[in-house]
């Protein structure tokens, strides 16, 4: 099997063109995610005292972002309520304090994430092999920019980098760079957890190589490589703790997380919601739109399977089940928010409705400000 890309003629002009409009449109979203940190805070008080006036860069530290600058500034701990840091993988915190030092960590690891997140709109156009003529609406990289909760790729969360570093993995795979493709799928492993599902891409792959041997012992490779980035902090967190399974330990006792059976949290958020309007009650925001989001992404999913590869669809099914087979359930959309194939998909589904593609666009622009103002405020948690 050939995985490297289809090398052909181009037109560098058209491609200019096209490259340009990718990068004005993640410019205006970037910019707007700006002006509304600095807007926001002025005019909608936080919920929490988070302290008053807030810079632009406290805005979008905002949940998560704060833990993240916490490390980055001041390392892990094992005293007090700071153990919870271990809880975050270090990669984006080490690569914030790297760029940006001890007084400008919070503002590299931002600028950097939002440089990410560029990288990613290029790489992900790559993987669905987008050409000079394929309009920005139909492209992936259009509908992962607006998307109702792709501002977390812009503020001081670890979505972006975990993004970029996943699709150079795969990007990297195909075109046969097996070694490479270890090193990235080692520092996804350092970025999130999550990680734990990406080397179903590969061992699928290396099922379908099975014939050629030399090729598929090099998939494995790359399979292994996100599992040892994992290993590798988890593992050095039990040493340090001198527990083994002390990451296991932080995640249950810190943050009151816990395995369930896959997709019951969610059902159960939205029997609550529904049980709460027949009660007159108006029901908690995030219960109801955390599970309709994920019901249209599996419908999405299940709808144009053929239309995907095998091994971005298995991942993305296997990332689903992962997801929702952890409570607390407040983080998911989130980790959804990194399924690549969703856009490649999404994309598909668009081009086949040009005069709906506009009305969808903005309506999802306007979910993710609103969503987004209620995240700087305090009010809301993905």
């Amino acid at each position: 099997m050939d995985f490297s890309l289809p090398v052909g003629q181009v037109d560098h002009r058209n491609q200019c063109v096209r490259f340009q409009s990718l990068i004005a449109a993640w410019f205006v979203v970037v910019l707007t995610v700006w002006i509304l940190a600095a807007v926001v805070d002025q005019h909608i008080p936080p919920v929490r005292n988070a302290g008053s006036p807030r810079t632009p860069t406290d805005v979008l530290s905002t949940w998560d972002g704060g833990w993240y600058r916490d490390i980055a500034r001041q390392g892990y701990s094992v005293e007090g309520k700071a153990i919870r840091r271990f809880a975050f993988f270090p990669l984006l915190p080490a690569i914030a304090r790297l760029l940006g030092g001890q007084s400008h960590t919070v503002l590299a690891g931002i600028l950097f994430g939002q440089l990410c997140l560029l990288g990613s709109l290029f790489l992900i156009n790559r993987l669905a092999e987008v050409n000079d003529e394929t309009p920005l609406r139909q492209q992936p990289a259009f509908w992962l920019l607006v998307s109702p909760l792709s501002f977390f790729f812009s503020v001081f969360y670890t979505e972006s980098l975990f993004l970029f570093l996943t699709l150079l993995t795969v990007n990297v795979c195909r075109t046969e760079r097996f070694w490479s493709a270890g090193l990235f799928g080692v520092m996804t492993g350092l970025t999130r957890p999550t990680a734990i599902c990406l080397p179903v891409i590969f061992l699928w792959w290396a099922m379908r190589s099975l014939h050629e041997r030399r090729r598929c012992l090099r998939l494995l490779i790359c399979a292994i490589a996100p599992l040892a980035g994992i290993a590798l902090y988890v593992g050095t967190v039990g040493y340090i703790l001198g527990d083994p399974v002390g990451y296991v330990q932080i995640q249950r006792q810190g943050w009151a997380g816990q395995w369930s059976f896959p997709f019951v949290p969610m059902f159960r958020d939205l029997t609550n919601s529904f049980y709460s309007l027949t009660q007159a009650q108006i029901p908690v925001p995030g219960k109801i739109v955390r599970p309709v989001l994920t019901l249209s992404i599996m419908f999405l999913l299940f709808w144009r399977w053929r239309n995907c590869d095998a091994a971005f669809l298995v991942y993305a099914i296997v990332s689903m089940i992962f997801i929702h087979s952890q409570e607390p359930t407040g983080s998911s959309l989130r980790y959804e928010l990194v399924l690549f194939p969703i856009f490649l998909l999404f994309a598909q589904v668009m081009s086949r409705r040009p005069r709906l593609t506009w009305v969808v666009s903005a309506l999802m622009l306007v979910m993710q400000v609103v969503l987004f103002t209620r995240h700087i405020s305090w009010r809301w948690v993905s």
